[in-house]
């Protein structure tokens, strides 16, 4: 006798094997790296910090914008790779209190403050950081080019990716990282544990988006060393693209308010938006 299979039957064991058959096409993440064939990024950093005491109130402003490129000098074969970043452009823009403006661009330096063009005269047009990246996103290690040390402490694409796992949506993971105050807010340095915890939002072929946010586990009883601290604090969004395993864009913003961090009325508010974009992969390529 011939079995006759119901359609509602048959539909579930097609989405079945659909579901099976999309689970096994994933793979976990890896950032990927070509030697000779650099990562060319814009970024965009604006900054404002609100002071409010019993006696008085003030505001700051900076804008960063940067262009930078992170060459890729050697691949190993576990995947680790060598960058170097070079800031290809540079441009500051920062009021005072007082309302003055200091500008600087390293694309018109008889316009810029002379002060800062002196400054930073050995930041542009050179490779000024070496660092060995691992796959998922890990600094293995890394040294600073010249004689400046401060240019970068972050994760060169804002996140780690692990490899134990399928990054499917609602898929989650955590990134411990260390905060330093340093005198004479501290003396000695004292270090603080920050967590990064990320949740993977959307997952496609062509897009991986992560949700993160920043958050300080060890507590702070003096609000005057939180004033340094807000800044590693952002939340937002990290765009990555999984084929080609590289980071297309991120979106962070901070808003953090510390109370009484100068006695018993004071407020010191920071607050940031940052934005880094991947310059057209045809651009990126061009330089190889």
């Amino acid at each position: 006798m011939q079995r006759r299979w119901s359609r509602s039957w048959v539909a579930v064991f097609s989405a079945s094997l659909l579901g099976i058959s999309s689970a096994s096409a994933q793979i976990p993440f890896a950032f990927k790296f070509k030697e000779g064939s650099p990562l060319v990024y814009q970024t965009s950093h604006v900054t404002k910090v609100d002071v409010v005491t019993p006696k008085e109130s003030n505001s700051s402003v900076a804008s960063v914008k940067q262009k930078k490129r992170w060459d890729v000098k050697k691949v190993d074969s576990l995947g680790v790779a060598t960058l170097e970043l070079t800031i290809e452009a540079l441009a500051i823009e920062q009021s005072d209190p007082t309302g003055e403006t200091i500008k600087y661009d390293s694309t018109d330096l008889p316009q810029s403050d002379s002060k800062l063009a002196e400054q930073l005269k050995n930041v542009t047009g050179r490779p000024i950081m070496q660092v060995d990246l691992d796959s998922d996103g890990t600094i293995k290690a890394y040294k600073h080019l010249t004689q400046r040390n401060d240019v970068l402490r972050e994760l060169p694409f804002q996140v780690t990716v692990p490899a134990d796992r399928l990054p499917t949506a609602g898929t989650t993971w955590r990134r411990d990282f260390p905060i330093t105050i340093e005198p004479p807010l501290a003396s000695p340095p004292r270090t603080l544990r920050g967590v990064q915890n990320c949740t993977v939002s959307e997952s496609n072929s062509n897009k991986l988006v992560i949700d993160v946010e920043c958050k300080l586990i060890d507590e702070v009883k003096e609000p005057k060393l939180m004033v340094p601290v807000v800044q590693f604090l952002p939340k937002g969004t990290v765009v990555l693209d999984p084929k080609a395993g590289r980071m297309v864009s991120a979106q962070m913003k901070t808003q953090e308010v510390v109370k009484n961090f100068q006695g018993e009325g004071s407020t010191y508010t920071f607050s940031s938006t940052y934005s880094e974009e991947l310059l057209s992969v045809e651009q990126a390529d061009k330089r190889q």
